[in-house]
């Protein structure tokens, strides 16, 4: 009887021993000091503390947003010991998910404390595991305390460019590597700082610059991390026009004589297709024509490739209903001048006819295709002209006027140029305007449409759509498929979020940015809208969201930021709503946030998404029975990233000059990337040939 009592006895006890253990290990594992300062708890985790690698983590980013480092390190060395790698959107439980940055925490805590070499060498570990924007930003700061602890000299980078003196090319491109020991930190071209993803002893930099006509000082400053400074000044000739021929003598099989005037220089002038018989001295040519040369074609080239060509005949330099009753000999023989004399050159002055503008095969109204239409233009005056200028208007504003006629004691009666005019989207007005020296003057005005070619217009481009940062709102975008995609990164309870004022700055930053790029099609969650109308921020043209064609966006643009005692970190994510899978990751970090520091962020995160995701082109070449090829020019597109596939349509041509006016596209498929340059169709309008292009959307 005693023996059965005691064993129901050990089985009631079981149970309330387990108990008791289990509430003794709840306990333990959750001990740990819990601080309050300024009414705010710190040491505390959302949830029960169950021992885990998050459950450590977290505390230690409460412990580090109320300054308790020693505390924070312990939990740091705890967390690290049960789960040692970094990662971003590391899962914890369910489908829960943070960003794990165990050793980069660790390296900023011991930066505060002054343990310079045991910050460097987490934080590197930390950016050689998973690299990130603050990680980059505390390394450097590590770097610069121990070059100071030694007493390095503040020396400055030395500075390599290679540009264009003189160029016609759009953009001009400029490139360099600048060095130094004491880690190059930040470079300058142009008022604009080169994106870095982090400072180095070598940066190597290029970049594209859309340079307009005429000679540009530019300057480029490349700084170390100890403040020491390199700066050069650069200047660049952009010269995207022919030479300017001007004629002041013609008398047919005679001699024709003028002047040759560009900027680049002067690389070659032909007369009918030869240089024979040509004599050029200080830019004065002197052509002895044959007997039967009475129409002549010159042809002048500059030493950028520039070239402008002009037709000389008795009939352009003479007007039959104005002067019928003097002999032509006379006309053709005398100097194209306004000093009377005895050949009746006095006609001239007294004529009220102003000078003429020809624009070569243009219209009144014209299409192209291009960014740049060559304009070649011929003026003939019954006197020297004085004045010479071409000039552009469009919707955007007025470019200034190109002076043809520099050299004003070097003019004629008949002057030819050829100018390569920038269009921008829509109408563009080309204006003349030529003036003699009597005061008279023309206005020739040309309207030229600039049409985008249909395969790179915005309704082909990858579409994003941005939600609210911070917010979980965006789950109604995925609607069914909620339950298997739950969630973005959480951070700690203690954890801050951007101010919201600061939050939704830097959100219409950010927009503002992404649009202006023309990269994406952007699309705004209609929660996000309103959250932005909230502070009155100047409305932003979107992609609407009934776009025909058009019925959903391809991705999510995702959201957190994150606020300690130190500073204030965004992580972006753009995430696709076809496989619910991360498509790209970029983050940005500022010490000391304000209204500038808000806008540098946004246009960082913007230049980071854009350089990792860029539009790119190629072309079909090879086609097999089974799989399709496909070369891009600059580097491989991402697998499984949308593809279009299109055909150029037959250029159309200038009549006159034959110069091209570009080429509409005609698109003939859709297709994904798949390994190795292939590509996988979807849809096909037209049989697809080798020699065919593609471009990602």
């Amino acid at each position: 009887m005693h023996k059965k009592r005691f064993k129901k006895i050990q089985i009631l006890l079981i149970p309330l021993i387990l108990f008791q253990l289990l509430w003794l290990y709840a306990c333990a594992v959750s001990h740990g000091p819990v601080f309050e300062k300024d009414g705010k708890k710190f040491g505390v985790v959302r949830g029960n503390f169950t021992d885990r690698w998050y459950d450590y983590y977290e505390r230690a980013l409460s412990y580090i947003d109320g300054g308790f480092y020693d505390e924070a390190l312990f939990d740091l060395n705890v967390a690290i010991k049960k789960r040692p790698a970094e990662k971003r959107w590391t899962n914890t439980y369910g489908m829960h998910f943070m960003d794990y940055f165990p050793h980069r925490e660790t390296g900023i805590i011991h930066y505060f404390l002054g343990n310079y070499d045991a910050a460097k060498s987490e934080l590197e570990l930390s950016g050689s595991q998973e690299p990130s924007a603050k990680a980059r930003f505390y390394l450097d700061e590590v770097r610069k305390h121990i070059m100071l602890r030694g007493k390095k000299d503040i020396s400055k980078p030395v500075l390599t460019l290679k540009y264009p003196q003189k160029t016609r090319d759009d953009p001009v491109t400029i490139s360099g590597v600048a060095k130094d020991e004491r880690y190059v930190s930040e470079i300058i071209l142009f008022g604009e700082k080169i994106l870095m993803e982090s400072s180095d002893q070598m940066i190597s930099f290029e970049k594209d610059l859309p340079l307009m006509q005429g000679r540009h000082k530019i300057e480029v400053i490349a700084r170390n991390l100890l403040g020491g400074e390199e700066k050069q000044t650069i200047f660049i000739h952009v010269d995207r026009s022919g030479p300017v021929i001007i004629i002041n003598k013609f008398v047919p099989g005679v001699v024709m004589q003028g002047y040759l005037y560009d900027e680049s220089g002067i690389k070659s002038f032909i007369v009918n297709g030869t240089e024979n018989n040509v004599s050029v001295d200080n830019n004065a040519f002197n052509v002895f024509l044959k007997p039967d040369m009475r129409n002549i074609t010159l042809s002048a080239i500059d030493t950028l490739g520039n070239k402008t060509r002009a037709n000389i005949s008795p009939e352009t330099i003479t007007s039959k209903k104005r002067f019928k009753t003097v002999p032509r000999n006379l006309l053709l023989a005398q100097n194209f001048s306004d000093i009377a004399d005895d050949s009746g050159s006095q006609l001239f002055l007294i004529s009220n006819d102003r000078p003429g503008i020809i624009l070569k095969g243009w219209p009144e109204k014209e299409t192209v295709f291009k960014k740049y239409a060559d304009i070649e233009v011929q003026v003939k005056g019954k006197t020297r002209i004085k004045e010479l200028t071409i000039q552009v208007e469009s919707k955007t504003g007025q470019y200034p006027a190109i002076n043809k006629l520099r050299d004003n004691h070097k003019t004629g009666r008949i002057v030819s140029f050829n100018q390569s005019v920038s269009l921008e989207q829509g109408k563009n007005t080309i204006i003349v305007r030529a003036k003699d020296i009597s005061g008279r003057e023309s206005i020739k005005k040309i309207v030229i449409t600039r049409q985008i070619p249909e395969v790179l217009r915005l309704t082909h481009r990858y579409a994003v759509k941005m939600c609210p940062f911070d917010s979980k709102t965006w789950k109604k975008e995925v609607g069914v498929f909620q339950r298997l995609f739950s969630g973005i990164p959480i951070f700690s309870g203690s954890s801050r979020f951007m101010k919201t004022e600061n939050r939704a700055l830097f959100q219409q930053l950010l927009l503002g940015s992404f649009i202006s790029n023309n990269r994406f099609q952007v699309m705004v969650q209609k929660e996000l809208q309103t959250y932005l109308n909230e502070y009155n921020f100047e409305r932003i043209m979107v992609t609407p969201y009934e776009r025909k064609g058009l019925k959903n966006p391809h991705a999510l643009l995702l959201g957190n930021t994150f606020t300690d005692r130190n500073g204030i970190e965004v992580t972006a994510r753009l995430v696709s709503l076809k496989t619910f899978e991360e498509i790209v990751t970029k983050d940005v970090y500022v010490k000391f946030p304000c209204r500038s520091a808000l806008r540098s962020m946004a246009e960082e995160l913007s230049e980071k998404f854009h350089n990792a995701l860029p539009l790119m082109d190629g072309k079909i070449n090879r086609i097999t029975k089974k799989k399709i090829y496909a070369i891009f020019e600059s580097e491989k597109t991402r697998q499984g990233w949308p593809i279009i596939l299109y055909r150029e349509q037959a250029p159309r041509y200038n009549p006159v000059t034959g110069i091209s006016l570009g080429s509409d596209t005609e698109i003939i498929g859709n297709a994904g990337m798949g390994k190795n340059e292939t590509i996988f169709v979807t849809t096909q309008n037209s049989g697809i040939r080798k020699g065919d292009k593609v471009i990602n959307r």
